[in-house]
């Protein structure tokens, strides 16, 4: 799954994925020398590595495709507006935004978790 996602970050605008990119280069080496990994470690840098793209992601969109992205989650969020709070409506939307930006740009998860 690493070497999809640098294949895939390879593809997109450097500039926003440039750390990600990074990290992933960093944990694959760390893998390839590895004997036994630490696998709580390698855990939570996987799981840094999909926090750090699924924020890039939302700033790596097109212009375009964030409005009609965030029209989406909009529409989604009024749905849920009367049923749920407001910190655990934003918190669901935020992490709703990062999802589709992924998928949109077709950028696999590597955590563990």
């Amino acid at each position: 799954m690493l070497g999809a996602l640098r294949e895939r970050l390879l593809e997109l605008p450097r500039k926003s994925f440039a750390l990600p990119l990074q990290k992933v280069l960093d944990v694959q080496d760390l893998v390839a020398v590895a004997a036994k990994p630490n696998w709580e470690y390698l855990r939570g840098k996987l799981s840094e590595i999909d926090e750090e793209v699924s924020a890039a992601a939302l700033e790596a969109l097109p212009t375009e495709e964030a409005a009609v992205l965030q029209a989406e989650v909009d529409r989604t969020a009024a749905r849920h507006h009367a049923r749920v709070d407001a910190s655990s409506l934003e918190h669901a939307v935020l992490r709703l935004r990062r999802q589709r930006a992924r998928e949109i740009l077709r950028l696999p998860r590597v955590s563990l978790v």
